[in-house]
């Protein structure tokens, strides 16, 4: 029988091994590219909650979460720009 500490061990692995795969990603490319995923991410949930649920509310939700992905995008390409120039 699995006890508590077994499923927190379970979860803190978990969350290790994803935290690793999202270090790996952003090596790859850049925070910028990983934000920009996020938010085509939150834009596709908003569609599909409003095409395949009619649920509207739901939707702009994930339209806040779009948009605020895209203005940390913004801030972190001129921060990029900044230390390139620097």
């Amino acid at each position: 029988m699995k006890t508590i500490a077994d499923f927190r061990d379970n979860n803190v692995l978990q969350y290790n091994n994803r935290l690793e795969q999202l270090e790996d990603l952003i090596d790859a490319t850049s925070f910028v590219e990983v934000v920009e995923l996020l938010a085509n991410v939150a834009g596709e949930k908003a569609e599909h909650l409003r095409v395949n649920w009619q649920a509207e509310d739901d939707a702009r939700i994930y339209d806040d979460i779009e948009g605020t992905l895209i203005s940390t995008m913004i801030k972190l390409q001129k921060k990029e720009v900044q230390h390139a120039n620097a």
